[in-house]
Order: structure tokens, then sequence, then C-alpha cells
């Protein structure tokens, strides 16, 4: 999928996959594409992380695959495919 959380997400979602969104306070409706679970309170920056947030939101959800697009915005990255290194 094309590496951005909408067109992302949205390609997961479709395939039948579940897809959480973690952010620190609640978005805006519409923000992110139907399907997407979102967990308010998750703040990488602060002491924890809202790992209690995080925890509950989940609600004992394995992952398969975690992305971590944290401090991205849209355009800062160009697409790549799985299994191709980006560092």
């Amino acid at each position: 999928c094309d590496w951005s959380s909408d067109v992302c997400s949205s390609d997961l979602v479709s395939r039948g996959l579940t897809v959480f969104a973690t952010v620190r306070s609640p978005p805006a409706d519409g923000t992110f594409p139907d399907g997407v679970k979102v967990i308010s309170g998750v703040d990488l920056t602060s002491d924890g992380g809202g790992a209690d947030a995080l925890e509950k939101g989940l609600g004992g959800a394995k992952l398969d695959l975690v992305l971590i697009s944290a401090g991205l915005r849209h355009g800062d990255v160009s697409p790549f495919s799985v299994g191709e290194s980006r560092y």
C-alpha cells in the first residue's frame, strides 16, 4: 500500500483486516477511513505513552503488524514495499 496512513489503512480494511489507529486526542469525524478503530489517549512523548489507553483500546487483540508513523506528515515519505529497508 502507499505509505500514507489514510491510503494504507483503507487498503488494509478493504482486505478484511482489523486496523487500529492511535492518536493523542479524539480526531474529527472523517479523519480516518470507515472501519478503522481509533484509540485516543496515546502520546509517545508522555510518561507511559498512554499504555493504559492502548491496552483498553486493543481489548486483548493480538497484533500481527505494527506501523509507526509518529511524527510523519502526509507526503514526508515516498512509497515503499514491505520488506524494503528504509533506515
